[in-house]
């Protein structure tokens, strides 16, 4: 993967420099910049270069405008501090917005690098209102930039509903070696909003390697979403003929990504999702379609002190289609903090990958490996686990080679609805689970349809589970499916409650189940449980299997009843 950043284009185009020399700390660069035309002609392009070259503040009075190709680079202890005095100083809803049309109207796709600075906000700064009520913000917002160069950028917001960066539109993006923080809470309606760093419409050929995000409060750490959001805003010469909107070439690795208070003992609000990517539903004003391809989120580390709904969310509807979708060798880490049922916590559940496809034409296909999950966080929900590994709706997943460790007191073990691997709610699926090393499960999986009528229900799920080893729960609850096939092989089950395999099944399909190693930790009566009335297969193969600690009378029930189903060659063997 590849993000070309255009310098060659910087040389070739008129420069118009201020430096540090000229000014000191304390200036305000709004004025300055006002000097100088930032525009674009037919005959003439500027590029304009500001470079500060003395340590300390630099202010921005009122809004500003840049619609040309830009560059701005500090030192060391550099900052620029936003100081408006009132509403008036706004003129958009953001301090720092590089547009891609000047006076004239006309369409650019500017260049812009921005480096070695720290973004800052006054103490005295007015905050825009609408209302009565802080108004929405982005703090730099960036338009359909043909290149986009930013490292070593801090910058720190706090209390408001402000965005550090929206990029709309945007191609050949480089974001590196930065400190991204957004911290507010959940106390009002109108404090609900914020994130780090997001992405809207068309966006390809970007990387986002070796930076730092924090966050306190709702929303997206990280997003991609939406249509092109503003078709006025686009070249007409980037609408796509095919309608298309398409997010590609995406590399997210090597990144720290920290959520809630460090020491968070008690959660205090819980986050909707903090890594989107996400398309928007058709209506009359958005006629795209969605195309996700080559997006990697690799080597990235994750610590998490309070609820998140989701950690990873993939939505899509229509006919988005999806390919090489990867997460790949991320570190996720549930730090101590305890969540239960309360007025303020209406829902208590959290969901590490979630992959919602809310139609049968969406074309998905996701890779989930190598990545490693460790919980010491108690999560009690009186209805249903806390944690999902994966929650996935439609398409088609392979999960391979991760590792989770779940800190839990056996002793609690049947009161502690903790952890499920995979839950599959709705849609016809496909998944794929192999190598992948699991301890301390609830449930290995839940396959059971939420919605019992229409087109999203069930139909068919196509389950291969193969070389695992899991402790704890290691059965699959399965409920209201139509077809239901699944190969379970070679894998290694350490069973912690009386169900060890599958519970219930569909209502038809064919279930293998052959060379398997299963330890009963159990003290009750365990057993491999098939419920006999409703269970539909067509076709079970049943052989090869090790069974430890399973009573003999158990065993007998289990053997009789595949056999009742003209299984023949099981040749399974009991060991005390």
């Amino acid at each position: 993967m590849s993000v070309v950043y255009k310098k060659d284009l910087l040389s070739t185009i008129d420069d118009f420099q201020i430096v540090g020399n000229n000014f000191g700390p304390g200036a305000n660069l709004t004025f300055f910049l006002s000097l100088i035309n930032l525009h674009t002609t037919t005959n003439n392009r500027w590029h304009v270069k500001i470079k500060l070259t003395e340590p300390g503040d630099y202010y921005l009075k009122e809004t500003l405008f840049v619609n040309c190709d830009f560059t701005i680079e500090g030192c060391e202890n550099t900052r620029i501090i936003v100081d408006f005095p009132d509403n008036g100083s706004y003129s958009d809803d953001c301090f720092i917005h590089f547009s891609n049309s000047n006076s004239s109207g006309m369409k650019t796709r500017c260049n812009t690098i921005i480096k070695n600075v720290t973004f800052g906000v006054s103490e005295n700064h007015h905050w825009r209102t609408e209302n009565g009520q802080p108004a929405i913000l982005h703090y730099i917002k960036i338009y359909d930039p043909e290149s986009l160069y930013i490292e070593n950028v801090k910058m720190s917001l706090e209390g408001h509903p402000i965005s550090n960066l929206d990029i709309r539109n945007g191609q050949n993006i480089l974001i590196k070696n930065c400190v991204l923080e957004n911290y507010h809470d959940n106390s009002s309606p109108t404090n609900i909003v914020g994130g780090n760093l997001w992405f809207r419409g068309k966006i390809e050929n970007v990387k986002i390697v070796d930076n730092i995000f924090k966050k306190i409060g709702n929303d997206e750490m990280l997003g991609f979403f939406g249509h092109y959001s503003d078709e006025s805003i686009l070249p007409s010469d980037e609408v796509p003929a095919d309608g298309i909107c398409r997010k590609g070439n995406i590399l997210v690795a090597n990144n720290v990504f920290e959520y809630g208070a460090v020491g968070t003992t008690v959660a205090s609000v819980s986050n909707d999702c903090l890594f989107s990517l996400i398309d928007s539903p058709h209506d009359e004003h958005q006629t795209y379609r969605h195309k996700f391809e080559n997006i990697l989120f690799e080597s990235n580390k994750f610590i998490i002190n309070d609820l998140v709904l989701r950690l990873f969310f993939c939505r899509n509807e229509e006919d988005t289609i999806i390919r090489d979708v990867r997460f790949v060798n991320n570190d996720i880490n549930y730090n101590d903090f305890m969540a239960t049922n309360s007025e303020s916590l209406p829902y208590l559940t959290c969901k590490i990958f979630e992959f919602d496809n809310l139609n049968y034409d969406v074309d998905a296909k996701y890779q989930v490996s190598g990545n490693s999950v460790y919980n010491k966080s108690i999560i009690k929900n009186d209805t249903q686990p806390g944690l999902y590994f994966l929650l996935q709706n439609g398409g088609e997943t392979i999960v391979s080679n991760n590792k989770v460790e779940i800190y839990i007191d056996d002793n609690e073990y049947q009161q502690f609805r903790e952890i499920v691997f995979f839950r599959i709610n709705y849609m016809s699926t496909k998944l794929t689970i192999e190598n992948n090393n699991l301890e301390g499960l609830f449930l290995l999986g839940s396959i059971s349809s939420q919605i019992t009528t229409g087109d999203r229900i069930i139909s068919k799920m196509d389950l291969l589970a193969k070389g695992n080893i899991v402790k704890g729960g290691t059965s699959i609850y399965c409920h209201n499916i139509g077809e239901l096939n699944a190969f379970i092989e070679g894998n290694y089950f350490e069973s912690y409650n009386f169900t060890i395999a599958l519970q219930e099944y569909g209502a038809s399909g064919n279930l293998t189940y052959i060379n398997n190693h299963t330890v009963i930790r159990y003290s009750g009566n365990a057993t491999f449980y098939f419920s006999p009335t409703g269970c539909g297969a067509s076709r079970f193969c049943f052989a090869n299997n090790v069974f430890e600690g399973v009573r003999n009378s158990i065993m007998s029930t289990i053997l009789n009843y595949i056999d009742s189903q003209n299984v023949t060659n099981v040749n399974n063997t009991l060991l005390n």
